[in-house]
């Protein structure tokens, strides 16, 4: 893994191009680049969040630093052909996710999504019941009853 380029972008985010193409066979490549898009803290994020309940640490160490994950690859590629397909591939990145990650409404976006997720994760576990909630539950000695 090798990073190719890193790009600080007009929003203040960093995207980040890795290399993590292997070799499948003899002369056969996968070529994988993966972009990251690293966004930093900002103060208009807090709004969101309640700093009275306790949580807000929660949140902050739970979905900081805020990060958007793309992979691109292609199989099979010829030795020859590998450096041509990788810059094939990170010019693609930057024409078609390049300019999407530079709007200012990126980072709104991923911001949301994942403190969506956050909450969500949070409702769930607290829907479930701990395992010393269960209480002892017994079980038969014989599972034979199971499948008549």
């Amino acid at each position: 893994m090798s990073i190719i380029e890193e790009k600080k972008l007009s929003t203040g985010a960093v995207m980040t191009i890795t290399d993590e193409s292997k070799k499948l066979a003899a002369d056969r490549w996968l070529v994988k680049l993966q972009c990251v898009v690293t966004i930093p803290w900002a103060e208009w994020m807090d709004q969101y969040l309640d700093k009275n309940d306790g949580s807000y640490e929660d949140v902050r160490t739970s979905i900081e630093p805020i990060m958007y994950e793309m992979v691109k690859e292609r199989n099979f590629i010829d030795h020859s052909e590998k450096e041509e397909m990788l810059l094939d591939i990170q010019a693609k990145i930057h024409e078609n996710i390049g300019q999407y990650v530079d709007r200012p409404d990126f980072s709104n976006k991923v911001f949301h999504k994942q403190l969506q997720e956050w909450r969500d994760t949070q409702r769930l576990m607290a829907s479930m019941p701990l395992e010393n909630e269960l209480g002892d539950v017994e079980e038969p000695d014989d599972f034979s009853a199971c499948f008549k």
